[in-house]
């Protein structure tokens, strides 16, 4: 009978004290959209890289981003977004040279896999470059696209087309209402 008394003794503090009140919900009406934005500070950084990624898997090798920015300057927007100055961008073609890009300014959209170029574009791969208004970026699609006009040129060829738009992964130029001269060979005298 001792044994049993030492036992609910022992028991006894564990289970005293008051009963918890239950959890009552509340319900607070959300802020609306401007409220939100003027509550956040805008954050404004130098030299800033940033990249976007392919998130397939990779059977243990190691993930490269698919589109990576260097900016010289970058302010966060009420978007999630980065405004962006001083722009280069590099998209990596799967066993090809780079994309690189050169840019004013732009708009890096992390969340929607999208970037814009703009105040002067300049796009570089191997001996091809094209000079261009603007360009926006597609990571999904890995392709990048404008609908303005373009000079193109590569080793002889110079063409002036009112839009462009190049698939990376594949080296795809395709270019609408294009004119100019195109180099088909090497002339030998």
């Amino acid at each position: 009978m001792r044994r049993g008394l030492w036992f609910v003794a022992l028991l006894a503090p564990l289970g005293c004290g008051p009963t918890p009140a239950p959890i009552q919900e509340t319900s607070t009406p959300a802020a609306s959209a401007p409220e939100t934005a003027a509550a956040g500070p805008q954050t404004t950084v130098s030299r800033m890289e940033l990249t976007m990624h392919d998130y397939s898997p990779t059977l243990g090798e190691s993930r490269k981003p698919t589109f990576r920015v260097f900016a010289e300057s970058a302010a966060s927007t009420d978007q999630k977004a980065w405004a962006i100055e001083g722009v280069r961008a590099v998209a990596e073609a799967k066993d090809q040279d780079p994309f690189v890009f050169a840019a004013a300014r732009g708009i890096f959209d992390q969340a929607n896999g999208k970037a814009e170029l703009t105040g002067g574009v300049e796009l570089t791969s191997g001996p091809v470059a094209v000079t261009m208004e603007d360009m926006v970026w597609d990571d999904a699609t890995s392709t990048a696209r404008t609908d303005k006009p373009i000079t193109f040129r590569d080793s002889g060829t110079e063409l002036d087309a009112t839009a462009f738009e190049v698939q990376v992964n594949d080296q795809t130029y395709t270019l609408k209402d294009a004119r100019g001269r195109i180099a088909l060979g090497v002339r030998t005298p």
